[in-house]
């Protein structure tokens, strides 16, 4: 379930910062919704949010590598700064894949 909903804020991430078209989340969680899988999960608190990212093994260097698709196939690893792990969840909010208060 957890990979299910990380798949489309990937995609959601993906097209905010031009890796992937706008389409790609959407028709993934169309897909995963048909096979019953969830798409969106309830925001905790935005600071705990912000603390696990920091704490990510996949920081370096100020920055978080995050693996988007270009196309279904076609993987890309970008690596983004964590100063705007703020305008991230914003982007999950917004594309309700983190949905409620999560303040």
């Amino acid at each position: 379930e957890a990979v299910a909903i990380g798949l489309v804020g990937a995609a959601v991430f993906g097209a905010r910062i031009g890796v992937g078209s706008q389409e790609l989340a959407p028709r993934i969680a169309a897909i995963l919704s048909r096979l019953g899988l969830p798409v969106s999960a309830p925001s905790p608190a935005r600071n705990l949010l912000r603390r696990a990212i920091l704490g990510d093994k996949k920081l370096q260097g100020g920055a978080l590598s995050w693996v988007l698709l270009k196309d279904p196939g076609r993987p890309h690893v970008v690596g983004q700064p964590t100063d705007e792990v703020d305008s991230w969840l914003d982007w999950f909010a917004e594309a309700d894949v983190l949905t409620g208060a999560g303040d």
